[in-house]
Protein backbone atom coordinates (compact mmCIF):
# COMPACT_ATOMS: atom_id res chain seq x y z
CA UNK A 1 0.00 0.00 0.00
CA UNK A 2 3.24 2.22 0.79
CA UNK A 3 4.43 2.06 -3.07
CA UNK A 4 1.15 2.06 -4.77
CA UNK A 5 0.59 5.69 -2.66
CA UNK A 6 4.26 6.84 -3.49
CA UNK A 7 3.15 7.22 -6.82
CA UNK A 8 1.54 10.74 -5.97
CA UNK A 9 4.45 11.82 -4.59
CA UNK A 10 6.34 11.16 -8.03
CA UNK A 11 4.40 14.34 -9.90
CA UNK A 12 5.62 16.23 -7.10
CA UNK A 13 8.98 15.13 -7.73
CA UNK A 14 9.29 15.25 -11.19
CA UNK A 15 7.98 18.86 -10.92
CA UNK A 16 11.10 19.72 -8.17
CA UNK A 17 13.35 17.54 -10.31
CA UNK A 18 12.79 19.86 -13.44
CA UNK A 19 15.87 22.18 -14.16
CA UNK A 20 15.21 25.91 -12.87
CA UNK A 21 15.61 26.85 -17.05
CA UNK A 22 13.65 27.96 -19.92
CA UNK A 23 14.62 24.77 -21.51
CA UNK A 24 13.66 22.20 -18.05
CA UNK A 25 10.31 24.24 -18.00
CA UNK A 26 9.13 22.54 -21.73
CA UNK A 27 10.64 19.28 -20.83
CA UNK A 28 8.40 19.10 -17.82
CA UNK A 29 5.51 20.21 -20.08
CA UNK A 30 6.81 17.36 -22.33
CA UNK A 31 6.51 15.13 -19.87
CA UNK A 32 2.95 15.99 -18.65
CA UNK A 33 1.93 16.64 -22.38
CA UNK A 34 2.24 12.58 -22.25
CA UNK A 35 1.15 12.03 -19.42
CA UNK A 36 -2.09 13.61 -20.30
CA UNK A 37 -1.90 12.06 -23.77
CA UNK A 38 -1.59 8.75 -21.79
CA UNK A 39 -4.18 8.69 -19.50
CA UNK A 40 -6.65 10.03 -22.76
CA UNK A 41 -5.49 6.72 -24.49
CA UNK A 42 -6.37 4.72 -21.28
CA UNK A 43 -9.53 6.79 -20.75
CA UNK A 44 -10.58 5.59 -24.45
CA UNK A 45 -9.68 2.20 -23.88
CA UNK A 46 -11.54 2.39 -20.12
CA UNK A 47 -14.69 3.04 -22.26
CA UNK A 48 -14.04 0.93 -25.25
CA UNK A 49 -13.25 -2.69 -23.34
CA UNK A 50 -13.53 -2.08 -19.95
CA UNK A 51 -11.84 -4.75 -17.62
CA UNK A 52 -13.10 -5.34 -14.10
CA UNK A 53 -10.73 -6.64 -11.15
CA UNK A 54 -11.64 -9.28 -9.39
CA UNK A 55 -11.05 -10.80 -6.30
CA UNK A 56 -11.32 -8.03 -4.31
CA UNK A 57 -14.28 -8.61 -1.65
CA UNK A 58 -12.44 -11.68 -0.04
CA UNK A 59 -10.50 -9.13 2.10
CA UNK A 60 -11.59 -10.67 6.03
CA UNK A 61 -9.48 -9.22 8.35
CA UNK A 62 -11.10 -6.51 10.22
CA UNK A 63 -8.02 -4.62 10.95
CA UNK A 64 -6.68 -1.59 9.33
CA UNK A 65 -4.96 -2.92 6.19
CA UNK A 66 -8.69 -4.22 5.39
CA UNK A 67 -10.01 -0.92 5.56
CA UNK A 68 -7.35 1.05 3.92
CA UNK A 69 -8.16 -1.73 0.78
CA UNK A 70 -11.41 -0.72 1.06
CA UNK A 71 -11.02 2.81 1.08
CA UNK A 72 -8.55 2.49 -1.76
CA UNK A 73 -11.56 0.30 -3.70
CA UNK A 74 -14.22 2.31 -2.57
CA UNK A 75 -12.88 5.76 -4.79
CA UNK A 76 -10.97 3.62 -7.75
CA UNK A 77 -14.04 1.16 -9.31
CA UNK A 78 -12.76 -2.13 -10.72
CA UNK A 79 -13.35 -1.28 -14.46
CA UNK A 80 -10.72 1.42 -15.53
CA UNK A 81 -8.40 -1.42 -15.08
CA UNK A 82 -6.29 -2.14 -18.37
CA UNK A 83 -3.83 -0.07 -18.82
CA UNK A 84 -2.47 0.55 -15.67
CA UNK A 85 -2.36 4.66 -15.15
CA UNK A 86 -0.23 4.10 -12.30
CA UNK A 87 2.72 2.25 -14.22
CA UNK A 88 2.14 4.18 -17.67
CA UNK A 89 2.79 7.50 -15.34
CA UNK A 90 5.44 6.33 -13.19
CA UNK A 91 7.61 4.83 -16.34
CA UNK A 92 7.23 8.51 -17.67
CA UNK A 93 8.12 10.33 -14.54
CA UNK A 94 10.92 8.23 -13.89
CA UNK A 95 12.41 8.51 -16.78
CA UNK A 96 12.47 12.26 -16.29
CA UNK A 97 13.65 12.21 -13.32
CA UNK A 98 16.78 10.03 -14.09
CA UNK A 99 17.26 12.31 -16.76
CA UNK A 100 17.58 15.54 -15.01
CA UNK A 101 19.49 14.37 -12.22
CA UNK A 102 21.30 12.20 -14.01
CA UNK A 103 22.60 15.20 -16.68
CA UNK A 104 25.60 15.79 -15.78
CA UNK A 105 26.17 12.42 -17.40
CA UNK A 106 28.41 10.77 -14.56
CA UNK A 107 27.95 7.08 -14.39
CA UNK A 108 27.94 7.57 -10.57
CA UNK A 109 24.70 9.32 -10.52
CA UNK A 110 23.23 7.91 -13.41
CA UNK A 111 23.48 4.79 -11.00
CA UNK A 112 22.54 6.96 -7.94
CA UNK A 113 19.69 8.16 -8.98
CA UNK A 114 18.45 5.08 -11.56
CA UNK A 115 18.79 2.58 -9.55
CA UNK A 116 16.51 3.78 -7.26
CA UNK A 117 14.04 5.21 -9.39
CA UNK A 118 13.36 2.18 -11.32
CA UNK A 119 13.03 0.23 -8.35
CA UNK A 120 10.12 2.10 -7.03
CA UNK A 121 8.88 1.99 -10.58
CA UNK A 122 8.93 -1.86 -10.26
CA UNK A 123 7.39 -1.86 -6.78
CA UNK A 124 4.61 0.53 -7.65
CA UNK A 125 4.14 -1.67 -10.69
CA UNK A 126 3.87 -4.75 -8.26
CA UNK A 127 1.57 -3.23 -6.01
CA UNK A 128 -1.03 -2.44 -8.50
CA UNK A 129 -0.93 -6.52 -8.36
CA UNK A 130 -0.93 -6.75 -5.12
CA UNK A 131 -3.97 -4.11 -3.87
CA UNK A 132 -6.32 -6.08 -6.55
CA UNK A 133 -6.20 -2.72 -8.67
CA UNK A 134 -4.74 -4.68 -11.94
CA UNK A 135 -3.43 -8.03 -13.71
CA UNK A 136 -0.34 -8.09 -15.27
CA UNK A 137 -1.83 -7.44 -19.01
CA UNK A 138 -2.67 -4.23 -17.41
CA UNK A 139 1.33 -3.36 -16.76
CA UNK A 140 2.51 -4.74 -19.73
CA UNK A 141 0.11 -2.70 -21.97
CA UNK A 142 0.82 0.44 -20.10
CA UNK A 143 4.88 -0.26 -20.23
CA UNK A 144 4.58 -0.62 -24.02
CA UNK A 145 2.27 2.95 -24.13
CA UNK A 146 4.26 4.53 -21.84
CA UNK A 147 7.74 3.41 -24.53
CA UNK A 148 5.97 4.50 -27.14
CA UNK A 149 5.13 8.13 -25.69
CA UNK A 150 8.35 8.31 -24.59
CA UNK A 151 9.90 7.54 -27.64
CA UNK A 152 7.26 10.44 -29.16
CA UNK A 153 8.19 12.94 -26.36
CA UNK A 154 12.16 12.19 -27.40
CA UNK A 155 11.81 12.89 -30.66
CA UNK A 156 10.16 16.44 -29.53
CA UNK A 157 13.10 16.99 -27.01
CA UNK A 158 15.24 16.70 -30.26
CA UNK A 159 12.99 18.43 -32.72
CA UNK A 160 13.44 21.15 -29.52
CA UNK A 161 17.48 20.87 -29.72
CA UNK A 162 17.38 21.31 -33.56
CA UNK A 163 15.14 24.58 -33.54
CA UNK A 164 17.92 25.88 -30.50
CA UNK A 165 20.74 25.08 -32.45
CA UNK A 166 19.22 26.67 -35.46
CA UNK A 167 18.40 29.87 -33.27
CA UNK A 168 22.40 29.93 -32.74
CA UNK A 169 23.55 29.38 -35.61
CA UNK A 170 21.42 32.16 -37.15
CA UNK A 171 22.33 34.56 -34.01
CA UNK A 172 25.62 33.64 -34.98
CA UNK A 173 25.54 34.88 -38.41
CA UNK A 174 23.98 37.93 -37.48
Amino acid sequence: MIFYSSYYLLFLVMCLSAPRTNRGRLECMLAFQAMIVGSFISFAIFLIAPVEVGGRDNLDDPGLLSSMFSSLHAVDPPFNSWPSLHVLDTIIASWFIVRWWAADGSRRAMFSIAIPMWTLCALIALSTLTTKQHYIWDIVTAAALALLLLWVTRRGLDAMDETIAAARFEADLS
